[in-house]
């Protein structure tokens, strides 16, 4: 922790002492070598809004823990869960994601980026890869600086808003089959029951149904 803080500052200083530095002469691996957890690229694509490069704990979540473990929050596009639609309330609102304007999800190593195969929720976070963000029409990586560098929120609880709604497909289907499981014992048991207490069905040999005796011919 110590040396990562250390690390994060000194490069804020060179960043703001007179380094000029763009995306593209921005070294990858060198952000690898400064953060020791995961560290996560947010390029909103935009000139009205800045780039964000945090430094996340190191977990053994997914693509999507690892946005959250970075202070970011994120919405899934309405009835396609694990779709992000936005990323700290952008685009405001939910735009559907088009796909000439979404988020993006890229991976970072010192070899430069690669677009992700995976989505993120399907995907293991690394230490040594970048976990990248881009809004726009997947054409382009982030953009990002070394200015853009910032320290993750201490407090990230508050960036968990979408977690209700990454497990709400679960629980509701849960809910779903135990609600089908007590159906299904309900009708077993009033059949069972019912079994039980239905009176005896004439078999066809009882005297009512005997041919009556023929009188003398």
């Amino acid at each position: 922790m110590i040396r990562r803080t250390v690390a994060l500052l000194a490069l804020a200083v060179f960043a703001t002492v007179g380094a000029s530095t763009s995306a593209s002469a921005d070294s990858l691996g060198e952000l690898l070598d400064v953060c020791d957890g995961i560290v996560v690229v947010i390029d909103p694509g935009t000139d009205d809004r800045d780039a964000t490069v945090r430094c996340g704990p190191d977990a053994d979540g997914n693509g999507l823990d690892a946005l959250v473990g970075a202070g970011h929050q994120f919405t899934f596009v309405p009835g396609i869960p694990g779709m992000v639609c936005t990323i700290d309330e952008f685009p405001q609102a939910c735009n559907g994601a088009p796909v000439d304007a979404y988020w993006s999800y890229w991976l970072g190593t010192p070899d430069g980026w690669a677009y992700s195969s995976a989505g993120a929720g399907f995907r293991s976070v690394d230490v040594n890869v970048i976990e990248g963000w881009a809004f726009g029409d997947g054409s382009m990586p982030p953009r990002w600086n070394l200015t853009d560098l910032t320290a993750p929120p201490t407090d990230t609880h508050s960036s968990s808003d979408a977690e209700p709604e990454q497990h709400q497909t679960p629980i509701a289907a849960i809910a779903g089959i135990a609600l089908l499981a007590v159906i299904i014992a309900m009708t077993w048991w009033r059949s069972s029951r019912s079994a039980h207490t239905r009176p005896p069905q004439s078999d066809g040999n009882d005297s009512a149904a005997q041919p009556t005796e023929e009188g003398p011919q």
